[in-house]
């Protein structure tokens, strides 16, 4: 009778409390880069300590988000640990995460690219319309430094990430002279420090010219000219990972106390993300 009643007793737990087991830890994937810069914007810190986003490191997209995810976890529940596993790219990231084998890839999704049938959703970690990127290129290539007009920008070329599907569609739709494809952030950088391609499209950083420095190239944003992204940016938890709904509630709750605090608002305008020296900048239009 005893052992009845303890496996009611036990049932009423799961019931009640999810998980029934606790989860030990959850398992973000995240690029090798991204996890590189990550620790040294944290410098030995705990992440919930860092509140100042006027950082180097700060001005990768990718880190802040990185940031957010492991300050989400720890308002909602700081007895959960974070482990941090590496993949070469994002795209990596998230296959990862997809397989089940980690919980949540560090960086935010497209909505337009999320497929509900293998991942929950978060609330939007940037709402569609506030993603504004430059118009980045080398600081030699005066030709496209001092364009007139918009319609001039489609005579250069632009290198992106084909897998990077919302840019990869907005580039093609614009109609620029030539569109490269790599698969690297570095190999962007450089073939635009180099002049093989023209430009790059780039988040603003919080520095006085608005230059970027990714791998030992600076590139400089084309004055008076930006593109706007038109989707929203989520958070994704895999369906195939340990406990994705006790992971999914647990970082929604999160969410909501960085909204709450204004945490991610404070990051991204101090990051330069959100720059208000840019806005009044012309928006470059589809043909």
């Amino acid at each position: 009778m005893n052992k009845v009643i303890m496996n009611l007793l036990l049932l009423s737990c799961c019931l009640i409390v999810t998980p029934c087991l606790a989860l030990e830890k959850i398992i973000i994937s995240a690029n090798t880069t991204t996890i590189k810069n990550y620790h040294r914007l944290l410098d030995g810190k705990p992440c919930e300590q860092i509140d100042n986003f006027n950082n180097p490191q700060a001005s990768y997209r990718a880190v802040l988000e990185l940031v957010f995810l492991c300050q989400a976890f720890n308002f909602a529940d700081p007895s959960l640990k974070l482990e941090i596993i590496p993949a070469p790219n994002y795209k990596r990231a998230v296959s990862i995460a997809r397989k089940g084998v980690a919980h949540i890839p560090s960086e935010t999704v497209w909505q337009n690219e999320i497929d509900n049938n293998e991942f929950l959703v978060s609330s939007a970690i940037i709402q569609a319309g506030e993603m504004v990127q430059g118009i980045y290129t080398s600081p030699e290539n005066i030709a496209l430094l001092t364009i007139n007009d918009e319609q001039q920008l489609h005579n250069f070329s632009v290198v992106s990430q084909r897998h990077w599907q919302n840019d990869w569609k907005t580039l093609r739709a614009l109609q620029f002279k030539k569109l490269f494809s790599t698969t690297q952030i570095s190999s962007m950088f450089k073939m635009v420090g180099y002049q093989r391609a023209d430009f790059l499209l780039w988040t603003f950083s919080s520095l006085e010219d608005l230059s970027q420095t990714q791998h030992n190239i600076t590139l400089v944003p084309v004055p008076n000219l930006k593109v706007t992204m038109p989707d929203s940016r989520h958070f994704v938890v895999a369906k195939n990972a340990n406990e994705a709904e006790f992971v999914h509630q647990t970082l929604q709750q999160g969410i909501a106390r960085l909204r709450e605090e204004r945490i991610i608002s404070l990051a991204f305008g101090q990051s330069g993300f959100f720059n208000p020296q840019v806005k009044h900048w012309q928006e470059v239009a589809s043909p």
